[in-house]
């Protein structure tokens, strides 16, 4: 989940009618994603490990240990077991890092047997938005594996940890690219078509020495993306200094100059290491990262004053807009050279300049007044927006 955007804003009744104003903004819900109440059920047989499986012999007694725990950051209500052989056993309420144990005993037949138990419980601490009143739920299995003798046993053991020897013998250590982080230079990115940076940490999280490949950014890319997918931005590391990576290594690389869209609303940004899909790893799946943002479309508000015409806008550093004007609604536009004053947020005049391409203001709002006594105001407004490359030349 990148986050939630909620709304709110004033009511006003206009000649009967309601208007609502709705502002969106994201939200980082992290911290609500952080702590939550989890469960955690174990079944163990006899001295087996948790997850192994017990080689017994027919005929013989097997303790089965069944652990409840609860391994989150709230308290869990009226947990129950269900345990393995299908009995219902009130637990009662668990406090964070709390556990429980239960113990069964059962004959092995002469049958490899699994036994499964399952536990629930209900978040009632009043802490624990936005899970409260969830059921939290965790299962457990223990498998017995049954032999006629011991011999028989002993004999089926050996072989198998002979085959295991040989397999670990042929075993390759394999280096593991992974995307550690990618975070907003400067903040996240606010509006369509701003240029934003994205800083990058990728590691070698394997057991032997690699190449890393190339590194691509993909802005609008909302779910994973395949090795070979045409990227926004990509770079080659070889000769950068970070074209090899020791086991445990990591860098950080910065992606400048990428664009959000020019439409408003989830702006997804992902890396990918290895984009090529040249290195063989120990696992595919954490070579890549997301980032979000969300994104507000640039808007222009016109009034009429009496001294002319009063034009605001919400703008970035990088762009220039040039006024258009038409004498008709669907006439055609063309761009006003005429007389422009620049307005503070007092709505002072701070400049004067023209039409055709004026620059941002530092704030992020930009106020112009086009005035009546210099120009002949009438007709239809609009804004262009003009995106400038690094030499300031219009993209």
């Amino acid at each position: 989940i990148d986050g939630f955007a909620y709304i709110g804003g004033d009511v006003r009744t206009i000649n009967g009618f309601e208007f609502h104003d709705f502002a969106f903004r994201a939200f980082d819900c992290s911290p609500y994603f952080a702590m939550r109440p989890t469960m955690r059920l174990t079944v163990t047989a006899g001295d087996a490990a948790d997850g192994a499986v017990l080689a017994t012999v027919a005929g013989e007694s097997v303790v089965l240990t069944e652990v409840v725990a609860n391994t989150g950051d709230y308290a869990i209500s009226d947990v129950t077991l269900v345990d393995v052989l299908g009995r219902r056993l009130s637990v009662g309420d668990l406090a964070a890092g709390e556990a429980v144990t239960n113990q069964v005993v059962v004959t092995a037949d002469a049958a490899t047997t699994t036994y499964r138990a399952t536990a629930s419980g209900t978040s009632l601490d009043a802490a624990a938005v936005p899970y409260l009143g969830t059921t939290i739920t965790a299962e457990g299995s223990a498998s017995i594996e049954v032999f006629a003798t011991a011999a028989v046993r002993d004999a089926a053991l050996a072989a198998r940890l002979a085959a295991n020897v040989r397999a670990a013998c042929a075993y390759q250590p394999r280096p593991d690219l992974e995307v550690l982080s990618i975070e907003f230079e400067g903040g996240a990115p606010t509006l369509t078509n701003e240029t934003f940076s994205v800083r990058v940490r990728v590691a070698n999280s394997g057991e032997i020495a690699t190449r890393t490949g190339r590194l691509s950014a993909y802005v609008g890319a909302a779910a994973p993306v395949a090795p070979g997918t045409p990227a926004t931005r990509s770079v080659d590391l070889r000769g950068t200094g970070y074209e090899t990576l020791l086991p445990g290594e990591s860098f950080e690389y910065v992606f400048a100059g990428l664009r959000t869209p020019a439409e408003g609303g989830a702006c997804h940004v992902r890396v990918l290491i290895d984009a090529d899909d040249v290195i063989e790893e120990l696992s595919e799946g954490n070579n890549q990262l997301p980032a979000f943002a969300w994104l507000t479309p640039i808007t222009l508000d016109t009034a009429v004053d009496a001294d002319g015409v009063l034009l605001s806008w919400n703008c970035y550093d990088g762009q220039t807009y040039t006024i258009l004007v038409s004498p008709l609604l669907s006439g055609a536009r063309t761009p006003f050279a005429g007389l422009v004053e620049i307005l503070d947020a007092n709505g002072d005049v701070t400049a004067e300049t023209d039409g055709l391409a004026i620059p941002a203001d530092p704030s992020g709002t930009l106020s112009i007044r086009i005035p009546t006594t210099e120009n002949d105001v009438s007709g239809f407004f609009s804004l262009r927006v003009n995106i400038l490359d690094d030499d300031s030349d219009v993209r």
